[in-house]
């Protein structure tokens, strides 16, 4: 069985039966994100295209779309609804929209769900390997982030570099929504190295103090931090002796580089992604002149 069959009938064994038989007459390869909108037909949204289905978006169907990826348990899964999104097996992540649900300011969950994306993670090793230089030089690893926009390769990458690391330091990482990783007690999820620790569906913030406390990272490495807690965090992983990789979403680096000179201080390596010649394209990479240990 190929990547993509393995892909493809990985996700559609956690659809509904209705959505197993009208999908699987359509092609994974290249496929990023299978849409579901209320009352729309279907997308399918590629690479290089978009495919319109004639199939609509019945308000069961959301419904049953989630029911299916919580396997039937909407409870032991209410803390990632409500930060709108579950992970699937594989590492696939569906994304909710609806009408939230608000308890003393705070989201508690999401009723009447109008939109389900369904995001396909993909594992494309080596591709870390024009930047990776940048990254571990003469024996050292540099703090890295990597910026780019949504959907353009970032987690892609890191668990390129995490996998890569590992063959030479101790990693933790910290899996927020068990994307990088995507560890389950029943499958081995995707390859992360032979020296990486995982603290799976744990905020980033206590993920990063847990394994400064608890397993003597060298090296950790997170996805998408852009809170004032996050920032403490990742200068605490620095004021420890360990090294930090991670990401955080920009549209415009001239921008970032303008309000977050606090947060670009505290790196080494600024790699630039974007979708220009499809996920992953790397524009540019910054080598800031910083001594690094």
């Amino acid at each position: 069985m190929t990547e993509i069959e393995s892909i493809k009938r990985c996700i559609l064994s956690q659809m509904p039966l209705k959505w197993q038989n009208i999908l699987k007459k359509y092609s994974f390869s290249g496929l990023e994100e299978i849409r579901f909108r209320l009352f729309s037909p279907v997308m399918l949204y590629y690479s290089d295209k978009r495919e319109v289905l004639k199939d609509f978006t019945e308000p069961k169907d959301t419904e049953t779309l989630l029911l299916c990826a919580c396997k039937n348990s909407l409870y032991s899964y209410s803390e990632s609804i409500k930060k709108g999104f579950v992970t699937l097996s594989g590492g696939h992540r569906m994304g909710i929209s609806g009408r939230g649900v608000v308890t003393g300011g705070e989201i508690s969950g999401i009723s009447r769900i109008f939109g389900i994306n369904i995001r396909i993670a993909k594992e494309i090793k080596n591709c870390s390997n024009s930047v990776f230089g940048k990254i571990y030089e003469s024996g050292r690893v540099k703090n890295t982030l990597i910026l780019s926009p949504p959907s353009a390769g970032k987690t892609t990458l890191l668990r390129d570099i995490t996998r890569k690391l590992s063959e030479n330091f101790k990693v933790c990482v910290i899996d927020e929504r068990s994307e990088i990783a995507a560890l389950t007690f029943d499958e081995k999820g995707f390859d992360i190295g032979i020296q990486t620790d995982v603290y799976d569906m744990v905020p980033k913030t206590k993920g990063i103090f847990m394994a400064l406390r608890s397993l003597s990272p060298e090296v950790i490495v997170t996805d998408e931090v852009d809170t004032e807690a996050d920032l403490f965090a990742v200068k605490s992983i620095i004021g420890a002796g360990a090294k930090i990789i991670t990401s955080a979403h920009c549209e415009d680096f001239s921008k970032f580089k303008e309000k977050r000179k606090d947060f670009l201080s505290l790196f080494d390596v600024c790699i630039i992604l974007s979708r220009r010649c499809g996920a992953g394209t790397v524009e540019e990479v910054f080598s800031f002149d910083k001594s690094y240990i």
